[in-house]
């Protein structure tokens, strides 16, 4: 019978049953959410970190541990740009959440099959790891995300599909460039040449004294942008990136490769660092003379 002693006096205190059990540990319940793996790490020869973009939590960093274990509830374990059901418990003072069980439904077999998809599916899972903020929900861009990679099926080598993603993770994440007018409200020009200043998110006039780097652009390269942001054309629906009527207006040619490349090079901008991928998806920048820099951006063959 438990007690303690007071002086020499032995004390014996009664704990019923039904005090007992209001002590007891209550596991922290599952959070199921639907994901998208951008990135895994190794952990152990039968565990995994897995980065995923949820649709209602927003970017989880995640420890899966036994994901590879014959028996456990993870479908073989987390497999690079797949998607599926995870469940997660979610603690906000730990930087890792914990994976209980992952239930795959998108496999995205043809990103296995085409290399040019799934260099683009690498870029926009590294794209998007770096410049969303850990569990800022954001479910207008995992559904443009996931629905960009069912369009790779039929568009692998388009750029229109990934210049709309690009725009509208730009424009989510609060980071959309001004292409109808230069940073001071002055009409651009019709052709020609432009200075594009990835410090003001705009295009600079010739004469004026910018801060930070400063990019030439042609004048058609930032129409082709303009057309994206132009409020009389129907809005860019995330959930149907894929089908033709809601791709860009403009046919596939040199003005959307250079809008794409500027974008792209945009985003390194903001995140200051090169994003890997991208070197696989537009061959033209791995020479030096068009590589991106503080000093020509999206290359020289873009001048």
């Amino acid at each position: 019978m438990p007690g303690f002693f007071f002086g020499s006096i032995f004390l014996t205190t009664f704990v019923t049953p039904s005090v007992c059990t209001s002590f007891r540990f209550t596991p922290l319940p599952a959070t199921f959410d639907t994901a998208l793996v951008l990135r895994l790490y190794d952990w152990s020869e039968t565990s995994q970190i897995a980065v995923l973009l949820t649709r209602n939590h927003g970017l989880v960093r995640a420890v899966a541990k036994g994901a590879r274990r014959p028996l456990a509830k993870f479908s073989g374990g987390f497999e690079l740009l797949t998607a599926g059901t995870a469940g997660l418990l979610i603690k906000p003072e730990a930087d890792l959440a914990t994976a209980t069980e992952w239930d795959l439904t998108h496999p995205f077999w043809h990103l296995r099959r085409s290399l040019n998809a799934f260099y683009r599916a690498s870029l926009v899972a590294e794209l998007l790891q770096k410049m969303i903020i850990d569990r800022d929900p954001q479910p207008t861009l995992f559904a443009a995300a996931v629905d960009y990679l069912q369009s790779l099926r039929t568009l692998p080598d388009e750029d229109s599909p990934l210049l709309a993603l690009l725009w509208l993770t730009l424009e989510h994440l609060g980071y959309k460039p001004q292409v109808q007018a230069t940073i001071s409200g002055e009409p651009l020009a019709e052709s020609g040449l432009l200075l594009f200043s990835p410090e003001y998110g705009g295009v600079v006039p010739h004469d004026a004294a910018a801060t930070g780097p400063v990019w030439t652009v042609r004048a058609s390269t930032m129409a082709r942008l303009a057309e994206l942001d132009n409020p009389l054309r129907k809005s860019i629906s995330p959930a149907r990136l894929q089908h033709a009527d809601d791709a860009p207006t403009a046919p596939e040619g040199p003005e959307t490769r250079r809008a794409t490349r500027l974008l792209v090079s945009y985003c390194e901008y903001i995140i200051a660092q090169p994003l890997s991928s991208r070197r696989f998806c537009f061959p033209e920048w791995t020479s030096p003379d068009s590589a991106p820099s503080q000093r020509n951006g999206p290359g020289q063959s873009d001048r």
